[in-house]
């Protein structure tokens, strides 16, 4: 059992690729997946790899420090080794760039997503999403979509403000005003920015171009 629990957060900000090893059918180089959703996954030890790699490479971390936290290599290991300090976990996708006819791009989830990772943050004695009146619960909120709407924040950026008619790559979506998911997507922008000002930009535009569709 490990005591402390952290969630790290990436922003792929370039082409990523993890490969799944194997073809199958007419695809050469399928990416990896989970097997309950679909959808599209880092596994943990192409994520503990890549973190290790880049330790490595930092000149300013000393290779004693690396084997007690990610373990040692293989063929460098003996008997009296044990496994790293550090477990990981895998990446798992939670939003997901799409072109969008207003705004150039959309952030798409699901409610699906949005209720796994509020798990992770219980899990992980994290501060659960603002869903109510500015305050944190400790409920999951998983808002309901129909098929063929979306949900978005108010003064969203990606929705065409006549009609609120939202058009990612070649398909059409209504707006629906069940939830109000302005807070949530506010207090999501929080938790996956950092405060510094180089940040700013990002957390407030964010919310904005933030879409959710129904789960199927």
């Amino acid at each position: 059992m490990y005591p402390e629990k952290e969630i790290i957060i990436f922003h792929v900000e370039s082409a990523l690729h993890a490969g799944a090893g194997a073809s199958i059918g007419h695809i050469d180089n399928p990416v990896q997946r989970e097997t309950s959703t679909g959808n599209p996954v880092v596994q943990a030890s192409g994520v503990k790899g890549a973190l290790r790699e880049f330790y490595e490479d930092n000149s300013d971390v000393e290779k004693k420090m690396i084997d007690p936290v990610f373990g040692k290599e293989k063929g460098e290991r003996d008997e009296k080794d044990g496994a790293g300090a550090v477990a990981f976990g895998e990446a798992k996708l939670l939003f997901f760039p799409v072109r969008s006819l207003a705004g150039i791009f959309a952030y798409i989830t699901c409610p699906s997503i949005i209720a796994r990772f509020q798990r992770d943050l219980r899990a992980a004695n994290k501060d659960m999403l603002m869903v109510s009146d500015g305050k944190r619960v400790g409920k999951i909120w998983r808002p309901g979509v129909s098929t063929n709407r979306y949900l978005s924040h108010t003064n969203s950026i990606v929705k065409i403000s006549s009609n609120g008619l939202l058009i990612l790559e070649e398909l059409s979506f209504e707006q629906q005003n069940t939830d109000n998911p302005d807070q949530c997507l506010e207090s999501l922008s929080d938790a996956l920015f950092p405060g510094t000002l180089e940040y700013i930009p990002f957390k407030s535009d964010f919310p904005k171009r933030v879409v959710i569709l129904n789960d199927t």
